[in-house]
Formats: C-alpha cells, sequence, structure tokens
C-alpha cells in the first residue's frame, strides 16, 4: 500500500540540532512512497530561522513556516498541521532527541491501527526528574481518562484528516496528549510501539515542568 507522509518538525531555538533532526527525518521519511517535511520555527532567537530558510532552499520537499514571536508547542504542532497535505502525518523533535530509527518504524507502521503512538524504550536515557514527572503525568491521565497508555507525550502517526478534525485546544506540551485523548474517545483504534530516546546532544529540554501537567 503506498503511503505520503507529512513530517512535522517543531523548532525553537535549536540551532545546533535542527540539521540533525532535519537530516534524520529525511531519511527515515523515505520509507513513504511521497513526502514533506514541514518544519515551524516557533520564533527563534538565535540562527534557527536562517538554518531552516537553507534547508528549504536546497530541497523542494522541505517547507519553512515562521512565528514572529514565540506562541508554545501546541499553536507550532497546529500550523504544521494546518500545513500538512500528505495521507498521514507525524512529529519529530526539532531538538533531535528521539532516533530516525524510530521514526522510519512509525512511517513503516503506519495504517496498522487508525494511531501509533509511541513510547519510550529506554526511560534511563533521562534525568530522574524527567522520569517522574513522565510517571506522574501519564498516571494521572490514564486515571483521568479511563485508559491505559504506556506514554502520552511521544509521537505518533495517523491519517491527516483525522487529526485535522480535532478541536485540539492544548498550547503547551500536552497537545499530543490531548490529540490522542480525543481520537481514543472517538474510536479510534490503535497500537503502542517503542521508540529510542537519543538525549540532546546541545542545550536543555523545554518540554518538562508542572504546567505540562496540569494543561490537558
Amino acid at each position: 500500500m503506498k503511503k505520503t507522509v507529512s513530517v512535522i518538525i517543531p523548532v525553537y531555538n535549536e540551532e545546533k540540532n535542527i540539521k540533525d533532526a532535519a537530516k534524520g527525518a529525511l531519511w527515515a521519511v523515505k520509507e513513504a512512497d511521497d513526502y514533506e517535511l514541514i518544519i515551524v520555527d516557533d520564533g527563534s532567537t538565535d540562527a534557527t530561522g536562517g538554518i531552516t530558510d537553507t534547508l528549504k532552499r536546497k530541497n523542494p520537499k522541505i517547507k519553512v513556516l515562521h512565528h514572529k514571536r514565540n506562541l508554545g508547542f501546541g499553536p507550532t504542532i497546529k500550523d504544521g498541521l494546518k500545513a500538512a497535505s500528505k495521507e498521514y502525518v507525524v512529529g519529530f523533535p526539532g531538538d533531535y532527541d528521539t532516533s530516525e530509527e524510530s521514526l522510519k518504524e512509525l512511517i513503516k507502521r503506519a495504517g496498522d491501527k487508525d494511531v501509533i503512538m509511541t513510547y519510550n524504550a529506554n526511560s534511563g536515557s533521562r534525568t530522574w526528574a524527567r522520569r517522574l514527572f513522565s510517571k506522574t503525568f501519564v498516571t494521572l491521565m490514564n486515571l483521568l481518562f479511563g485508559l491505559k497508555l504506556k506514554y502520552f507525550n511521544g509521537s505518533f502517526i495517523c491519517r491527516t484528516t483525522l487529526l485535522k478534525d480535532l478541536p485540539l485546544k492544548s498550547e503547551g506540551f500536552a497537545i499530543y496528549a490531548e490529540a490522542k485523548v480525543r481520537l481514543l474517545r472517538k474510536g479510534a483504534s490503535y497500537k503502542e510501539i517503542p521508540f529510542k530516546h537519543l538525549g540532546r546532544k546541545y542545550g536543555n529540554s523545554k518540554a518538562v515542568s508542572i504546567r505540562s501537567i496540569l494543561q490537558t
């Protein structure tokens, strides 16, 4: 079965990581019959914007969107989704903390179920604080919504039309969790597969906060 895939890469002040992230995504997405990379620069104040524009000039498969100011992870993903034109859509981190092999496997599994989700198979690669936040978030979300998911904030792939139909409201990193909850409440079938967390080469994670837990 032929697959076409839009890969959304959200990025904010990742001048040292975005090239590797884009390179990894391009390698993985060759699993598809047709594809596009949609890099959404969320008002970066470093050289990220210029780097993404250069990537776009070198590859017609790359689209770049720029926010004039930092709007947050939620609006960044939603703007990327609006620009997505392929059959399936998936997110890939601009900080390149997830392996391209994991993205390739996600794309390969697209269509096996309505939603293919990922969970961290090597959580020991993260700090104890990050693991604690993640475990607390997963436990609370499963209790609140009567689910049994292993992970809520990981990348996932589904048909673009399914995701575009959702009234997503989250402004921060909880948008992936919100999308999964809404999809499952609509009766979507799903499968969870492991992904490999690489850890950032440069900079610090922007995802962990009490606010992330409270938002959803």
